[in-house]
């Protein structure tokens, strides 16, 4: 049983597909998957290539999830990442 998923940012480097679209796209496509699956999938993990990818993401994760009100962002200390997590 499939508990977790990472989803790359696929064709924005070499193929040049704009990043922050591609970033949209991808938040859209996952939360309309766990809109459906919330009990079925722990985790999403949303894999940057760079600086650049991981800003971007930050930054379009942190506007879309607090217009839609379905994620909150917890610090990992640990890692010294964030942690996107369904509200409850």
């Amino acid at each position: 049983n499939l508990r977790t998923i990472a989803f790359p940012a696929i064709s924005t480097g070499i193929y040049g597909y704009p990043k922050e679209e591609a970033t949209s796209i991808a938040y859209d496509a996952v939360i309309d998957m766990l809109e459906k699956n919330w009990d079925k999938i722990d985790q999403v993990c949303f894999v940057c290539f760079g600086d650049r990818d991981y800003e971007i993401y930050k930054r379009i994760l942190k506007i879309k999830a607090c217009k839609n009100n379905i994620l909150k962002t917890e610090k990992n200390e640990k890692e010294g990442k964030n942690i996107w997590k369904r509200k409850n």
